[in-house]
């Protein structure tokens, strides 16, 4: 018998509602017969599908794409191959610290585990470079899934980074209880702002104001408060250090930037603050 249709409450339906809801604005996509039902439904709700030739240039393009908007990246690869493929942009991502979402498919439930066409468990092998990795098997779970993995991707509970969600086919045409189609999955998440201790503000503040020559390094923590470093910068008249994840957000023309003498700031400096910025091999760790 024919497969039932795909209507804006099958899952695959609630995927693509989800992603608009949540103002995704294009997917970057190869097609696959496993993820037929995502891709006609992201369709349906006019979401523009840029298609690709190799899954890696999807994650990729997904990534570049959350870089420049600082919004979430979405990658749909089929299963099998097409996850495999994707793993080398996956770890870009996984290293960059970029929210991009990667979806995929499975087979059928009823065919799992007994030889179907690239069965393959896809969430052992991104389990490592993702910030979340699942199997939602049941169309009730789809919305609680989605919104979960969003939240990781953008950083709730640890460092942002990509998050990988994959459905069975037949799960993907089901169709989701409208009781659990609840209006706080669909709306967009404002990103909760950590305040930190004043105390250890306190004590930064001193540390900074006693040094004799700090230094200032930015990471790709600091997007987006380039006008607040700057002022920071003026105010502590500090040596600046820029990397290739915050080029661009301090002007090469400002009085604090060092281009030159990169190895002698950072030898002579007696206090280092890095806003955003990890200690890793390109920093002497």
């Amino acid at each position: 018998m024919p497969p039932p249709p795909l209507t804006p409450t099958s899952a695959a339906g609630v995927i693509a509602r989800f992603l608009k809801a949540r103002e995704v604005d294009r997917v970057f996509a190869l097609c696959g017969g496993h993820i037929m039902p995502i891709w006609m439904r992201i369709d349906a709700e006019g979401i523009p599908i840029v298609d690709v030739r190799d899954e890696r240039a999807a994650v990729y393009m997904a990534h570049a794409h959350a870089e420049l908007t600082g919004k979430l990246g979405v990658a749909l690869v089929t299963a099998g191959p097409g996850v495999t493929n994707a793993m080398t942009g996956i770890a870009n991502a996984h290293v960059a610290r970029a929210p991009v979402l990667v979806l995929s498919g499975l087979p059928p439930r009823p065919q799992e585990n007994r030889g179907a066409l690239q069965d393959i468990v896809h969430t052992d092998l991104v389990r490592t470079l993702t910030r979340y990795a699942r199997s939602v098997r049941e169309p009730a779970l789809v919305l609680q899934e989605l919104d979960e993995a969003v939240a990781r991707a953008f950083g709730q509970g640890g460092d942002p980074g990509p998050v990988y969600l994959d459905f069975p086919a037949d799960t993907l045409r089901a169709e989701v209880p409208p009781a659990v189609q609840l209006d706080e999955h669909f709306r967009p998440k404002a990103r909760p702002v950590l305040l930190p201790d004043p105390a250890q503000v306190r004590a930064a503040v001193d540390c900074l104001w006693s040094a004799r020559r700090p230094l200032v390094i930015s990471g790709r923590g600091a997007r987006g408060a380039g006008s607040e470093l700057m002022q920071f910068l003026d105010r502590l008249g500090a040596p600046y250090l820029d990397t290739g994840e915050s080029k661009g957000i301090v002007p090469d023309d400002h009085a604090s930037v060092v281009a030159a003498m990169r190895g002698s700031v950072m030898t002579e400096a007696d206090v280092v603050l890095t806003v955003g910025r990890r200690l890793d091999f390109q920093l002497a760790y």
